[in-house]
């Protein structure tokens, strides 16, 4: 099965309830968006909202406690809590990102994934 973390796009949690009316507050929206599989939330909506879900019984702990054993789990694989000298990632420098021939890459990958959308 699938391995990873679902991440939500620009806190599209906080969107729900705040522009969606899909949920009524942000701890419902949390709720639903954890329940929903969404492990990380890239915005505030789940460091605001995420005690007062559970405690008002909207959410399980223990579906949160998943959302975050997926995260760690990545990162543990991707060797983020590994020693500086463990990690092959820790020496990319600074001027591989944003470089040229990655744009390229991202648009090639973008070309092709609109084939796939359509077919």
């Amino acid at each position: 099965g699938f391995k990873g973390y679902m991440t939500s796009d620009s806190d599209s949690c906080q969107d729900i309830y705040q522009n969606h009316n899909f949920a009524s507050n942000g701890s419902l929206a949390t709720a639903a968006c954890l329940e929903g599989g969404t492990d990380i939330n890239s915005g505030n909506t789940y460091t605001g909202y995420l005690h007062d879900a559970i405690s008002n019984h909207f959410l399980q702990e223990e579906t949160a406690r998943n959302a975050l054993r997926n995260a760690y789990r990545v990162r543990m694989r991707l060797g983020l809590f590994d020693p500086h000298v463990a990690s092959p990632y820790r020496e990319i420098p600074p001027s591989a990102v944003g470089h040229p021939a990655h744009h390229e890459l991202s648009k090639m990958a973008a070309r092709k994934s609109m084939v796939l959308l359509k077919n």
